[in-house]
């Protein structure tokens, strides 16, 4: 069983949507409200408070933080801005070279420059590769994939989908990779459907 250890609410000069996403980066958590990536963790006296935040240029009009995503081993930590470049999407890339002020952020950009792709809506880490959602992508939706490399992550790959929204959320484990995706168009049913896949050597495959 769990009891209330603590309620952490939105800052009162916060202009995002607290809180879209949240995740832990070792005893860190850190939550992403539309605008900016709060990061929190105990004090002395086991109390949760904010230690630091992230956030970007124009980070309120991107949709920054919608999707959070964390590469233990590299200590770096993913963040989806799925409105940006016209609602195309980008993912920010914060590297943390040493405690606690991160490096400023790459980027990694959609695929596409066609159409409000949302590229970045939803993230996922597993075994070397990161996933990256984009539900708007061409008439269904889509899944980027890169390998991340000790010097920056590469393309590997893409994942077209045959179901609307394609990309919508992600899940990576153990060598599979869930995907899922609403299963009619305009609104015509909230009927949906999850799409395994497995890794193989190169390649992802439902």
């Amino acid at each position: 069983t769990y009891e209330v250890e603590a309620a952490l609410e939105r800052e009162p000069t916060s202009t995002g949507a607290f809180p879209r996403s949240m995740l832990w980066l070792g005893e860190v958590l850190a939550v992403g409200d539309g605008s900016s990536v709060l990061l929190y963790a105990r004090d002395d006296d086991g109390e949760w408070t904010r230690r630091n935040s992230l956030t970007v240029g124009r980070a309120g009009s991107e949709d920054y933080g919608t999707s959070l995503a964390y590469d233990e081993e590299a200590d770096t930590l993913y963040v989806g801005a799925p409105s940006a470049e016209s609602s195309r999407g980008r993912v920010y890339v914060h590297r943390r070279a040493t405690q606690p002020t991160p490096d400023l952020p790459t980027v990694l950009l959609a695929p596409s420059n066609n159409g409000p792709l949302l590229f970045g809506h939803s993230l996922a880490i597993s075994e070397g590769i990161l996933a990256v959602g984009a539900p708007g992508w061409s008439e269904n939706g889509g899944v980027s994939l890169f390998a991340l490399e000790p010097d920056r992550p590469i393309s590997c790959g893409n994942i077209t989908g045959s179901l609307y929204r394609f990309g919508h959320s992600l899940a990576m484990h153990n060598g599979h990779l869930a995907v899922t995706s609403s299963e009619l168009q305009s609104g015509a049913s909230t009927a949906g459907a999850v799409v395994m896949y497995r890794r193989l050597p190169y390649n992802l495959v439902p």
